[in-house]
């Protein structure tokens, strides 16, 4: 086998659905933490980006909702609240953003396990990568 045969017969780790979720949670908190702190510092402009791409992960989350499921329209209705308090850019509106979000991911973490499970096993389908890449860019 040559090197670039190895190279190719390399498979990455499998990175499942609710780490991609985790994961996009971890950054809108970075983000925000990090708004939060340029606007207390009367940096808006710097926090701008950061507000934005969280708005693009929670933009994210709320689309890919089963509205056929009660439980949707209420994480809608807390996707959309975020959405308004990040809209409004100020250092007590992103904390209330903050604060929800750590709550919602909160209920991702304590089923994390049992959601690879389910993935391993089929119950759910595998994550595909272009779906993060859609849902991340």
């Amino acid at each position: 086998m040559t090197g670039v045969q190895a190279y190719r017969r390399q498979s990455a780790p499998a990175w499942t659905r609710i780490d991609a979720i985790l994961f996009l949670y971890r950054r809108a908190d970075e983000n925000l933490d990090r708004a939060e702190s340029l606007l207390a510092a009367g940096d808006a402009a710097a926090a701008g980006p950061l507000l934005i791409e969280t708005q693009t992960i929670v933009t994210a989350f709320a689309s890919g909702l089963d509205m056929a499921e009660a439980s949707s329209v209420q994480l809608l209705k807390l996707y959309e609240y975020v959405g308004h308090q990040l809209a409004q850019a100020t250092v007590a509106a992103l904390r209330e953003a903050r604060k929800t979000m750590k709550t919602l991911a909160a209920g991702f973490e304590d089923v994390q396990d049992r959601a690879r499970q389910m993935e391993r096993t089929g119950e759910l389908p595998p994550f595909s990568e272009s779906s993060a890449i859609t849902a991340t860019a």
